[in-house]
């Protein structure tokens, strides 16, 4: 039997975290930001007929952040900060589900202190956020796989969830045939395992779809999900970008 996460271990693990962040965000505090996504952020609604070719779910949560608190670089880093604390909760509880009390801890502390992370959080970059929303997909897949009555809406969640992440960063699409092949059990395959696969997919085709979609409707040509890198790509085969 797993031996609980106390109180104290949590104070353990998130006290160090945020003063890390704390500490990074006063440092960092009024310096400038990558600027890419405040601009797309800011000239979201005329955007025209192009593609959505530079992550469109991150410019759209950086549109709506600024929206809410106004475009101030600032305000989205402590948004980061507090996505990168909430993403040491999902990968503490995720792996102690998995190896228990000890090995959460560790990798709580671990990932809590990572300078490149602190510092992805402090910008305007895609990792800030993709991290959070697939590692909560996972704690979904992980909570629901060693479950004995599985829930469908749980599939269904860290399929919406992992979409969410593609249309963030595209390259997690290269996980999705390992979650598969996870949710199908390789080699004893059932109905249910065919059915939460499904479900899964379902959910992962849900969001990406309306992006797909806007991308065909624009340029006629179907592009699934598009990165930061794919502007100069559809520039350099599209006369008419």
């Amino acid at each position: 039997m797993k031996t609980k996460l106390k109180p104290r271990d949590w104070l353990l693990i998130l006290l160090p975290a945020a003063v890390c962040r704390g500490f990074v965000f006063w440092l960092r505090t009024g310096e400038p930001v990558f600027q890419k996504y405040l601009f797309l952020a800011s000239h979201l609604a005329d955007s025209g007929n192009r593609p959505f070719y530079s992550s469109p779910i991150y410019t759209i949560w950086v549109y709506l952040t600024s929206e809410l608190m106004g475009f101030t670089p600032d305000i989205l880093r402590l948004s980061q900060h507090l996505f990168g604390l909430l993403t040491v909760v999902v990968l503490v509880q995720t792996v102690y589900l998995l190896k228990g009390r000890v090995y959460a801890i560790a990798s709580g502390l671990l990932y809590g202190l990572t300078l490149p992370v602190l510092i992805y959080e402090s910008d305007l970059v895609t990792a800030s956020l993709v991290i959070f929303v697939q590692s909560l997909a996972v704690l979904l897949l992980v909570s629901s796989l060693l479950e004995r009555q599985s829930k469908s809406h749980h599939w269904l969640l860290s399929g919406l969830l992992t979409g969410i992440s593609i249309g963030i960063r595209p390259n997690v699409m290269l996980s999705v045939p390992i979650i598969v092949l996870t949710l199908t059990g390789f080699r004893r395959i059932s109905e249910l395992k065919i059915l939460r696969a499904t479900t899964f997919l379902v959910g992962l085709i849900l969001t990406i779809a309306p992006i797909t979609l806007f991308n065909f409707v624009n340029t006629s040509e179907v592009i699934p999900v598009t990165g930061s890198g794919g502007s100069v790509f559809y520039s350099s085969n599209n006369f008419r970008a």
